[in-house]
């Protein structure tokens, strides 16, 4: 019987001792190799009083995670990737059906889109 006590502690203080332990978080980054996770997230976007009137909405916007490169790529080195692979760049497609009646490439059309 008293086996049975101590065998009985025993296996109580082995428990709470496993219990205790925190969770092991693993990471698994889903880059490839060159690349770096920039974690998603929900920010307010918006201009202080300082900014433009539109620009002051205070929305919030939830960014999904994505990969980035870890350093900068030249304008160089995307010709060649560009030469390498014929990709057609943003510049080279066409219009969408939108905007195929309008010139946007005169200057005195708005600006649209940043690149």
């Amino acid at each position: 019987m008293r086996f049975l006590i101590l065998l009985l502690i025993q296996v109580v203080a082995l428990i709470s001792l496993f219990t205790n332990l925190p969770a092991l978080a693993v990471t698994i980054n889903p880059c490839s190799p060159g690349m770096i996770l920039i974690s998603g997230g929900t920010f307010k976007m918006g201009a202080d009083d300082s900014g433009f009137e539109e620009e002051r909405t205070g929305e919030n916007v939830t960014v999904s995670s994505f990969c980035i490169d870890k350093y900068e790529v030249t304008n160089a080195q995307f010709a060649e990737f560009v030469k390498a692979t014929n990709y057609v760049t943003v510049a080279e497609r066409p219009l969408s059906k939108e905007h195929e009646n309008q010139n946007l490439l005169i200057p005195e059309q708005p600006i649209s889109a940043f690149a």
